[in-house]
């Protein structure tokens, strides 16, 4: 799920319907501006190893990280989220990136948060397609049908 979401962020970042395109600046307009400071910068690295790899760190940081193009995705979406599907969002960061001991995990809790991704999926989709009724919040045992811009779990 979370490879669909950063999929369609993609996509609409490449589209005309994006703002900010997933940079805060142009790259044109980035390296109009820094051209000759990178001039400095890559005579003073030349001489250490791994110096090209921060010179281009440097010149692409007019891009928005990973978890800023999300962020920047659902404002541009015009989709708010709530602290369920925040923390639904770090979880699964937790979960592919940390190790974790499976004999502490609060499972209820879990399955609540897997549900709150599942409408957050649900959502984005509905939104990228220009939809703005109801949805179906899978993570209230009610599952009450809420209007898209009414967050997860509330």
């Amino acid at each position: 799920m979370a490879s669909g979401i950063e999929i369609l962020a993609k996509r609409w970042f490449e589209s005309n319907k994006s703002n900010s395109k997933g940079k805060y600046l142009e790259k044109d307009l980035y390296d109009s501006l820094t051209k000759n400071e990178f001039l400095i910068i890559k005579e003073k690295l030349k001489n250490y190893k791994q110096g090209d790899k921060i010179l281009n760190k440097l010149q692409n940081c007019n891009n928005m990280g990973p978890n800023e193009r999300l962020k920047n995705f659902f404002e541009e979406l015009n989709l708010p989220l709530g602290a369920l599907e925040r923390k639904a969002m770090n979880y699964r960061n937790v979960m592919i990136h940390d190790s974790i001991d499976f004999s502490r995990i609060n499972y209820e809790e879990l399955i609540k948060l897997s549900l709150a991704y599942t409408c957050l999926v649900h959502r984005v989709l509905l939104k990228v397609l220009g939809y703005n009724g109801t949805y179906l919040d899978y993570s209230m045992k009610e599952r009450p049908e809420k209007p898209l811009n009414q967050i997860v779990g509330e």
